[in-house]
């Protein structure tokens, strides 16, 4: 396989002058990336921005994070969603600083052993923390090696990945084209990221495409790979409901159960009583008499 001069050129040199100025692009920092990658696990790009700034001038350290109350640090990711991830961010400060001696391990199994971070965040962190040459596989990349390779998006990640390490030594022996000292798979590893935001979306300019030749049937493709499976409205799933007790608890801090009762009034007793159940049972919130509070 010979991708360099078809694919792995003109895309970078088109991310070289496309890339987004994101702000944990600007930094190194493995906390800092850390930060980013978890809120960027089911947020979208422009409200992570924010937050990321916010979430990181309250808590600009590991040390800062991990002494942190928990109902800090679940009212700092208001906005964000999924709020079990702000435990998990904690959980992997207080890690960080009891078990690695509050050094950041640069070691793919023993990021993987901090709360929250699983295959591609811990490759991320190795990418885009300590520039380790490391193939990625987040839903951008995998749909661009999905038809680079004719892989079929219901196959083995780890037989993709394996793929994938064929364009990472390609990479590795193409002259820098960038003058900032991060390495060219750093750079491929984020130019992915902006060409899956650019052209794997519907409505995409496909006459901007900076691999548009390499294959005429490019865009037919990569729109088959969206197709939406149906799913449950957002207003009627559990989640939901969970979003909506935990934001009142970001304003009062207490609440009564029989507050729960109203703002869930349209769900039956029964499944309230397991979103509860849930939340208790992720370190959501706690039980103190009648009432729940943040932990």
């Amino acid at each position: 396989m010979n991708r360099s001069k078809e694919v792995i050129l003109p895309l970078l040199q088109w991310y070289g002058s496309n890339r987004r100025d994101l702000p944990w692009r600007r930094t190194m920092q493995p906390y800092r990336i850390l930060v980013s990658e978890v809120m960027l696990q089911q947020t979208q790009v422009d409200r992570v921005i924010v937050k990321y700034r916010s979430f990181l001038s309250q808590f600009p350290s590991v040390k800062r994070l991990a002494e942190a109350s928990p109902a800090d640090v679940i009212t700092a990711w208001e906005g964000l969603g999924y709020n079990r991830r702000a435990l998990y961010l904690q959980k992997a400060a207080v890690m960080i600083r009891s078990i690695f001696s509050g050094r950041f391990p640069k070691e793919e199994e023993a990021l993987k052993m901090l709360p929250g971070v699983g295959d591609y965040t811990s490759r991320a962190i190795l990418s885009f923390a300590f520039d380790r040459p490391v193939a990625l596989l987040d839903t951008n990349h995998r749909k661009f090696y999905a038809r680079i390779f004719g892989y079929e998006m219901g196959g083995s990640d780890r037989k993709l990945l394996e793929q994938t390490k064929e364009v990472v030594g390609e990479i590795l022996e193409i002259p820098s084209i960038f003058s900032d000292g991060r390495s060219m798979v750093y750079h491929w590893n984020q130019a992915l990221m902006d060409f899956g935001a650019t052209f794997l979306v519907r409505g995409a300019d496909f006459n901007t495409c900076p691999i548009k030749n390499f294959d005429k049937k490019f865009p037919e493709v990569v729109l088959s790979l969206r197709k939406k499976k149906k799913s449950v409205p957002f207003r009627e799933t559990d989640r939901y409901y969970r979003g909506r007790i935990v934001d009142l608890l970001r304003k009062k801090r207490q609440i009564y159960l029989a507050d729960v009762r109203v703002i869930c009034a349209d769900i039956p007793l029964l499944r309230q009583k397991k979103i509860i159940e849930g939340l208790l049972g992720d370190g959501l919130i706690k039980k103190d008499g009648y009432s729940i509070i943040l932990p």
